[in-house]
Order: C-alpha cells, then sequence, then structure tokens
C-alpha cells in the first residue's frame, strides 16, 4: 500500500505546487491536467517495459488506457466536473475504465511472466493510485 499511498500524496502536492506557482488555490481542473501529465509517461513505460511476447497485448491496454485519460483531460477543460454532473459522470467511468484495464493488464499470464513484471507492477500500482487520487478529487468537488 505504501506505493499508492505515496501516489496519492503525489496529486496533493501537485495542487499545492500549482498554488504556489499561480497563488490562490489550484482548482480540481488544474489538479487534474497536472495528475494526467504526471502519469503519461508512466504510461508509456508500461509498453517500453514489455516483452516483445506481450507487447501487443500490453499496446492495446495501453491504447485503451491512453484513450480514456484524454478523455478526461478534454472534459475537465471544456466543463467543471462537480459531482452527480454528466463531465463528472463520464471523467469517473473513464477514470474507473483506466484502474480496470490496467489491473487486468497486471492479470494476464504472459504479463505475469515477463521479465519485467515488478516493473510494470509498480508503474501500474503508481499509476492506479494516482487515478485513485483524481477519483478522490472528483468527488469532493465544490
Amino acid at each position: 500500500m505504501g506505493i499508492l499511498s505515496s501516489a496519492k500524496s503525489v496529486f496533493e502536492k501537485i495542487g499545492a505546487e500549482i498554488e504556489k506557482l499561480f497563488g490562490g488555490t489550484a482548482s480540481v481542473e488544474q489538479k487534474v491536467q497536472a495528475a494526467i501529465t504526471f502519469v503519461a509517461p508512466l504510461v508509456n513505460t508500461v509498453v517500453v517495459l514489455a516483452d516483445p511476447a506481450i507487447a501487443p497485448t500490453v499496446a492495446k491496454v495501453i491504447s485503451t488506457v491512453q484513450a480514456d485519460l484524454a478523455l478526461v483531460s478534454t472534459v475537465v477543460q471544456e466543463a467543471t466536473p462537480v459531482p452527480g454532473s454528466s463531465a463528472a459522470t463520464t471523467a469517473t467511468t473513464a477514470l474507473n475504465s483506466v484502474k480496470t484495464n490496467l489491473s487486468e493488464l497486471l492479470t494476464d499470464s504472459g504479463v505475469k511472466n515477463s521479465a519485467n513484471f515488478t516493473k510494470i507492477r509498480a508503474a501500474v500500482n503508481l499509476i492506479v493510485g494516482e487515478v485513485e487520487a483524481v477519483l478522490a478529487g472528483l468527488s469532493v468537488k465544490k
């Protein structure tokens, strides 16, 4: 759970840094955008770590994850995702899809037997932890 706790603090720290840079309170939208910017390279890392034999499986999942993150980014840029709104529902659905797809990737037998499984799992856990922090941030948005 240590990695997930660390990941959640990254989301919180991102907000604090935005507040230092721009003054005032960082909006949830700013925090979400910063979190997506933070996890995007980690998502690509999962593909790089994949053995050639599992690369097609990993690439397919990562493509879905990238599309979901892009959707969340667009939604929070175009609308205020207050709880219960269609923007919040869309963002929440996409973020839960990220969590589900990455978690299922770790159960794939080819991935589990990969020489880089430990590194892939660490990257996935960090991304999932960050997504959970974003989901928590969206659920308390006022």
